[in-house]
């Protein structure tokens, strides 16, 4: 049984006829796809905050503490530079 529409050979849409089925009805199912939001309350953004580097040529790795961001008190850039927690002007962390 040949590849169907470029999905990998073991993929279960290979193994049945149609994988998508139409149906213009508004009753909910199992296995019915659906769109909806779902708000978060009462969640606390936090901010990344440097700490340290184990090696000081090595950007791979850092020493870091989370914290709540505090947006009315910007966080100043840091002075320990590590090239994955780049802060751009205007940029909240």
């Amino acid at each position: 049984m040949g590849s169907k529409m470029g999905y990998k050979e073991d993929a279960i849409q290979n193994f049945c006829d149609s994988w998508w089925i139409i149906d213009d009805s508004s009753e909910i199912s199992r296995g019915r796809l659906i769109w909806t939001f779902l708000p978060h309350i009462d969640q606390i953004p936090y901010r990344l905050v440097i700490e340290s580097r184990q090696e000081a040529t090595n950007h791979k790795n850092a020493r870091f503490k989370m914290e709540p961001l505090r947006i009315k008190q910007p966080q100043k850039k840091n002075p320990l530079p590590v090239a994955a927690a780049s802060l751009f002007k205007g940029e909240v962390s």
